[in-house]
């Protein structure tokens, strides 16, 4: 709930990605076809 508090107040779109906590090498998440999806997404210019 805070998390998407900050995201509305910047203006920007929350992504709940679920318990996953630290998006980093310790997280054991391994390759994240999500992950790699959304950063996709973010490199794709606005129209």
């Amino acid at each position: 709930a805070r998390a998407q508090g900050f995201a509305h107040s910047w203006g920007s779109r929350f992504v709940n990605y679920g318990a996953r906590g630290h998006i980093n090498a310790d997280s054991g998440l391994g390759d994240w076809p999500e992950g790699l999806q959304f950063l996709e997404q973010l490199q794709r210019p606005k129209e």
